[in-house]
């Protein structure tokens, strides 16, 4: 049960993180160590989306049971269960999607020709082999 007490920043402090996108997953994982058992995130970026579900079972393993994004604003406001997204993709799917998402630039067009995400989505259907590497690049960019 987390604390009724006024919450300490101590824990991820000091804080090199100088973009929200990733720093806001400080104070997730701070809030899940504090025992939440559900966290819900505002955000209008996919990035936050992306980061979201590449570090859900790291997440997880603290014991959070569900992660929710608010993604948009107004009418356009849609809550996505990012607990539930992760489950339906592949593990592999799931920790390599941060180098996917960067690789296929982002939130625009893809590295891949001009072709859009689904379709680089696609690409990797049908190369499989490219998990391992997306993985690695994920998780350990300077070491590869």
């Amino acid at each position: 049960m987390p604390s009724a007490t006024t919450p300490s920043i101590t824990q991820i402090s000091p804080c090199s993180h100088e973009e929200a996108d990733t720093r806001v997953f400080l104070h997730v994982k701070d809030a899940v160590k504090e025992g939440f058992k559900t966290v819900m995130i505002s955000a209008n970026d996919t990035d936050v989306l992306v980061i979201a579900v590449a570090t859900f079972s790291q997440l997880q393993e603290l014991r959070l049971q569900e992660l929710w994004l608010a993604f948009g604003q107004g009418r356009n406001l849609k809550w996505i269960p990012v607990h539930e997204l992760t489950s339906t993709l592949a593990p592999e799917r799931s920790s390599g999607i941060l180098f996917f998402h960067a690789f296929t630039c982002c939130d625009t067009v893809s590295a891949f020709r001009g072709k859009d995400k689904k379709s680089a989505w696609q690409t990797w259907d049908v190369c499989p082999e490219a998990s391992d590497v997306f993985t690695k690049l994920s998780c350990y960019p300077t070491d590869v």
